[in-house]
């Protein structure tokens, strides 16, 4: 508070001084005028520069911002969290229904005649082979980030979507 009294005086004697100077020529008073409000807009500016927060402050404020960020990035992985537990039990139950789908389809691929037996074994165990393929994807995802996550959401629920579809009209096309 001192340094700033002090440099506020010694700002406002110098502007006096320049003030004495440039006053004495009546003539050029009016320029003079201009030229002392200048040099007091260049003073008070400086003031109101050197009036900043210190560094303890400015570094108190960076550790809160920092604590910020951190409380921010716990609240984003716990949403994330939520929502990847939400998206792998509704992913389970759908593999679980398709997986009894394709059974299913296989009894019904047993009691077909000879001619469509062979199709339609080959069709239930390519069916059987994409939905095991998809649990394992489920298992081995390992998130790297927000657009990981997104490609991969996205690819998933129309493998899934693509998998349910085809179970539900696999016999329907042949019947």
């Amino acid at each position: 508070m001192k340094k700033k009294a002090a440099l506020l005086l010694t700002f406002a004697g110098v502007t006096i001084c320049i003030f004495k100077l440039f006053y004495r020529s009546k003539r050029k008073a009016m320029e003079n005028n201009y030229f002392i409000a200048a040099v007091i807009v260049c003073i008070a500016g400086t003031f109101v520069i050197g009036c900043e927060k210190t560094p303890e402050e400015q570094v108190k404020n960076v550790k809160e911002n920092a604590g910020e960020i951190k409380q921010d990035l716990k609240d984003a992985r716990t949403d994330f969290l939520a929502e990847w537990q939400t998206f792998k039990s509704e992913a389970e139950r759908t593999i679980a229904a398709n997986g009894k789908r394709i059974d299913t389809l296989k009894a019904k691929a047993e009691k077909a005649d000879a001619g469509f037996k062979s199709k339609y074994s080959k069709d239930v165990a390519v069916l059987e082979r994409k939905n095991r393929n998809l649990e394992k994807e489920l298992i081995k995802f390992d998130n790297k980030g927000q657009n990981e996550w997104k490609e991969f959401k996205t690819k998933f629920k129309h493998d899934l979507d693509d998998i349910g579809n085809s179970t539900k009209d696999l016999f329907k096309d042949k019947s």
